[in-house]
């Protein structure tokens, strides 16, 4: 037998989730049962088995479904992830806590561990209700993926304001729009802002008008404006 396209859950581990008695004679194989079987108990997205005859075997031809970020509902709880993968959780109330593929997809987080434990999950985390922000994930993602300054967390809480933990601190971005990327661009630009002496003072970076960025202090009551434009 022959696996292929496999990249995150091993060749060991899928050839122990197919239901194949050996021995068996090829002609008996039925590849949509074993299809089927396969997208019911892994993490795959398409599943295609074929019949080699020379030399005689299987191909099984998988698409796995590639977690990119925890996701965390409104209500979750830091003890719903495993501790030695993720670090903390900020938030403290219960909740059903699951991943996300690259296309807003859901998926358990016992899909993934159930048939390896030793799996990394991923560092990025995203709070908020995935039905609100699954239309807009997919474009949403890529930007944060080739983000220069690195984003740990996306929380989509409050619609009006998607904040964003990031190597800078934290920035308020307003409501999703397609002006995403050119906020990113300009906090790409402020990444010299930890050098300033007051840095340390900074509550939040204010870049619901990224023409014109603000700096949040913890402080002070009058909000300090960025001389990045």
């Amino acid at each position: 037998m022959v696996i292929e396209g496999n990249q995150y859950i091993s060749t060991q581990k899928i050839q122990a989730l197919l239901p194949i008695a050996y021995p068996q004679s090829l002609l008996r194989v039925q590849p949509q049962l074993i299809a089927r079987e396969l997208r019911a108990k892994a993490p795959i997205a398409t599943v295609t088995v074929s019949r080699r005859l020379f030399p005689p075997g299987l191909v099984v031809q998988v698409q796995e479904r590639y977690p990119v970020a925890i996701a965390i509902p409104l209500m979750a709880t830091t003890s719903a992830i495993p501790a030695q993968r993720t670090g903390q959780v900020p938030v403290s109330s219960p909740g059903k806590v699951g991943l996300l593929d690259e296309s807003g997809q859901c998926i358990p987080i016992e899909t993934y561990t159930s048939i390896d434990q030793s799996i990394k999950l991923p560092a990025l985390k995203v709070i908020g209700n995935p039905d609100l922000y699954r239309p807009y994930w997919s474009k949403l993602y890529q930007e944060v993926n080739r983000s220069p300054v690195k984003i740990s967390e996306v929380n989509w809480q409050d619609p009006a304001n998607l904040v964003l933990k990031t190597e800078l601190g934290t920035i308020y971005l307003g409501p999703y729009s397609h002006q995403f990327s050119y906020q990113l661009n300009v906090l790409d630009r402020m990444r010299k802002l930890p050098s300033h002496p007051s840095y340390s003072q900074i509550a939040y970076i204010d870049l619901r008008n990224p023409e014109a960025p603000v700096l949040q202090m913890f402080k002070s009551a009058d909000p300090v404006k960025s001389d990045t434009p």
